[in-house]
């Protein structure tokens, strides 16, 4: 299986798997923000590679370096689309979604030997803010 369809794949299952968990992860933990945090990059990473991969990131795309604009730009789609509401659980999906998209229009980047979308470089520059 080449490695871009099994990518794929994985974010696709992991995120139908992933939301009665992370409506569960919100109820235990008011500070779940789900603009920064790669869900399925953080079941392969811990925390401070995360933030390394963010930190990394914002020195490859500094016009980005704003919490503001990281945020839009996680929220907006291709087509300049946003979600509907900013529950949790739907920006949740939302994410999932953008980056299952930028996998399938190739929209990766490579950060300290992994391969990223750019939702979740976007993501983990978020959390790297917050270290």
């Amino acid at each position: 299986m080449k490695r871009r369809t099994f990518i794929i794949a994985a974010i696709t299952t992991t995120g139908a798997v992933t939301v009665s968990a992370v409506a569960f992860i919100h109820r235990r933990h008011e500070q779940y923000n789900p603009l920064s945090t790669p869900e399925v990059l953080s079941s392969f990473c811990d925390r401070k590679t995360l933030c390394e991969i963010g930190t990394r990131y914002l020195h490859v795309a500094p016009e980005e370096a704003q919490v503001q604009k990281l945020q839009d730009l996680i929220l907006t789609d291709q087509k300049g689309k946003k979600p509907a509401s900013l529950d949790n659980v739907i920006v949740s999906n939302w994410v999932n979604e953008q980056t299952r998209q930028d996998f399938i229009n190739r929209r990766t980047i490579t950060i300290n030997g992994w391969v990223v979308s750019l939702t979740e470089a976007r993501q983990c520059a978020l959390l790297s803010f917050n270290k």
